[in-house]
């Protein structure tokens, strides 16, 4: 499990995102997944909140605090009632699946062939954005349609980074909050925090090395081919297999 978290954010010290669905969905053959879930939460806050404390002028705040953050809030707030009442939705996240493979395509077509992307439009936008708040409320994997609306943003990669973090940092203590309240941090759940908060700086250290290897469309390409990979990932979460 360790070595699963080092890896995992990597890849989100790296790029911005990535280690929800890395560690539920190769995390799910070590623990059950409400544990990983009451697990990724508080060390995702503690790997976002570094990173950010370490750039805070690459945050655009207006972003985050006037579009991203009230919409993604209404979704998650959704996403965690479903959860309470009726678990992950299958169909939901399927769909969504669906949707970020195709996006993340089309993307990635167009940044290997040198194609303008199209501007996105104002409600494209806000739906992926509710989508990432309902997911995270359900999953804690808002990650994908987040990193489709904000990609497409014409923000560099170290404002890209830094602001996808930064709403990470609040949507996930907004759910620890939920969870806590829930009981979901017993004695038990602590003292495997404890052993595992090692592994942050040895993910953080080596995200930050490959971070500074990117120029901004290798790093585009990198972001869009991760967030194809975990709409993949959400698929395979759901198949009977």
């Amino acid at each position: 499990m360790g070595l699963l978290l080092v890896f995992a954010y990597t890849v989100q010290t790296a790029s911005g995102f990535g280690a929800g669905l890395i560690i539920l969905t190769l995390g799910a053959h070590l623990l059950p997944m409400p544990v990983l879930l009451a697990l990724m939460l508080p060390l995702s806050v503690l790997q976002s909140g570094f990173v950010v404390a370490r750039h805070p002028g690459d945050v655009d705040v207006q972003l985050v605090l006037r579009r991203v953050v009230p919409l993604m809030a209404l979704g998650a707030a959704i996403g965690f009632g479903i959860n309470h009442v009726a678990g992950e939705a299958p169909l939901l996240v399927t769909t969504l699946g669906v949707l970020i493979v195709l996006l993340a395509l089309r993307e990635l077509v167009l940044l290997i062939t040198r194609r303008p992307s199209p501007v996105a439009s104002l409600w494209s936008s806000r739906l992926a954005i509710f989508g990432a708040g309902v997911l995270q409320g359900l999953s804690g994997t808002g990650g994908p349609p987040l990193v489709y609306a904000l990609g497409r943003e014409g923000l560099d990669k170290a404002r890209f980074r830094a602001t996808i973090l930064a709403v990470f940092v609040v949507m996930n203590l907004a759910l620890i909050t939920a969870f806590a309240l829930d009981g979901r941090y017993d004695a038990e759940r602590l003292g495997q925090l404890a052993r595992l908060v090692i592994a942050l700086p040895v993910g953080i250290v080596l995200g930050e090395r490959l971070y500074g290897l990117f120029d901004e469309r290798t790093f585009r390409i990198g972001v869009f081919t991760l967030l194809l990979a975990g709409g993949v990932s959400l698929l395979l979460r759901q198949s009977p297999g």
